[in-house]
């Protein structure tokens, strides 16, 4: 089941909101760069974010 706003209850909002996060703003850029620009841009970016927060290279 889920609550009036169409979220699992098993799955808060925010977590939901920051895992989507990334998938719409590669979606939207999907739209408008050409795979191979986006996939170099998408790895440049995950690596800086890991620098910045630490976790996997």
């Amino acid at each position: 089941m889920s609550d009036p706003k169409g979220f699992p209850n098993q799955i808060s909002r925010r977590s939901f909101l920051r895992g989507g996060l990334g998938v719409g703003i590669g979606a939207l850029l999907g739209a408008y760069i050409p795979n191979q620009r986006l996939l170099a841009l998408q790895e440049k970016v995950e690596l800086q974010f890991w620098h910045q927060f630490g976790g996997p290279p």
